[in-house]
């Protein structure tokens, strides 16, 4: 194989296909990229099992071919070469990388030990829908997601819902949860059945990274979710198991509601949370004038903080507790979804979960359960 392709498009693909990488000690090749040339197309892929990555580029092919290359001495390379091109040559066991004024010979392997790349089976049923649109929602949801969960998989993911008239993405941790409802209006689908698929939460994060702009298109399969444009296609397994039904929990009626400043309820519980002990715990203290709600945190042997930020708002005046760190997260989530920079807070005593929203924009809730005070 002998071809001939311009640094900065090479540059861009390598980095791409780089977020599939394995480093997998078991399994070597998984480490390399597979480069592939034939019929006019050069296709670079990468996949750790879990997620797989395929980007096309141009270029000149001299001969057409396959090898693989380690992923990270190739991005090394192609990352830190000044040349505008870069000839690649496979010969024997070994990728030679040449430009103008740099040559390098890197042992490889046999891209037939390379794993298949999965295809779609089902072609034929799609949706449709703009890049930036679904990577905004899903990064509206995924802090909610469980880090890691052995025991409950379904929590390690994040929900794809199809229901014919909206597109549900959702995530929980079981003391958090976040939904995103994408409108029958923003995608388009040949799909008349609905399904419900959980994406792993760990190559949802990676989507957001490199989902491409403009349209893409989705195909379902029994085991894997394929997003796919003309020069991208990216093919992620799906978490077997059911998804928690949360809809039970989102409250509909609160103790007290309103409508508070996005950036300075963000930064007060940042400060206050200097303060918060080990379990992140930061009170929340309606005033009887509900035009103030306090935050405060205390830590023993530290000290003790408070912060004061307006509200405007109706209830009853009490106390609840939370995580602070899944608040802030919550409050973040929905400031990417709010356009006058105020949201939505519904409080409630007790065990009873709270809701934030942005004030117009109604299609993301964040719900957080309150933590127990002593």
């Amino acid at each position: 194989m002998k071809l001939l392709i311009l640094r900065e498009n090479l540059k861009q693909v390598v980095g791409i296909v780089d977020r599939a990488v394995s480093n997998s000690s078991s399994l070597p090749v998984l480490r390399n990229i597979l480069v592939i040339a034939a019929n006019g197309t050069i296709s670079v892929s990468a996949t750790n099992l879990e997620l797989a990555v395929t980007a096309t580029l141009t270029g000149k092919i001299t001969e057409e071919g396959s090898l693989t290359i380690p992923a990270h001495v190739f991005s090394a390379i192609v990352g830190s070469v000044s040349s505008e091109k870069i000839h690649l040559e496979k010969k024997g066991n070994s990728v030679l990388v040449k430009t103008d004024n740099y040559e390098a010979a890197i042992q490889t392997i046999h891209e037939k030990e390379f794993p298949i790349i999965p295809k779609a089976k089902n072609t034929r049923e799609f949706i449709d829908i703009d890049g930036n649109l679904l990577r905004s929602a899903f990064d509206q949801v995924i802090n909610a997601a469980a880090t890691v969960s052995d025991f409950r998989q379904e929590l390690s993911g994040v929900l794809f819902s199809f229901q014919g008239d909206s597109i549900i993405c959702a995530a929980t941790d079981s003391f958090r949860l976040a939904e995103k409802t994408i409108s029958h209006a923003q995608y388009q689908t040949n799909i008349e059945k609905g399904f419900t698929v959980i994406i792993p939460a760990k190559n949802v994060q990676e989507l957001i990274k490199i989902l491409p702009s403009g349209t893409v298109r989705i195909h379902v399969d029994q085991n894997e979710i394929i997003f796919k444009n003309e020069e991208r296609e990216i093919v992620s397994r799906l978490i077997e198991g059911k998804f928690p039904d949360y809809r039970n929990i989102i409250p509909t009626s609160f103790d007290f509601n309103a409508h508070v400043p996005i950036n300075e309820l963000l930064e007060g519980l940042k400060l206050v949370h200097v303060f918060a002990s080990r379990l992140n715990d930061i009170k929340i203290a309606i005033a009887d004038s509900h035009k103030t709600a306090e935050l405060s945190s205390r830590e023993t042997g530290l000290g003790e903080n408070r912060y004061l930020v307006p509200i405007k708002g109706e209830g009853t005046a009490f106390e609840v507790m939370f995580n602070g760190i899944y608040f802030s997260d919550g409050l973040r989530s929905v400031a990417k979804a709010a356009k006058n920079e105020r949201a939505f807070l519904g409080l409630n005593k007790s065990s009873r979960p709270s809701l934030i929203r942005a004030v117009e924009d109604k299609s993301l809730l964040y719900v957080l359960m309150p933590i127990r005070q002593p």
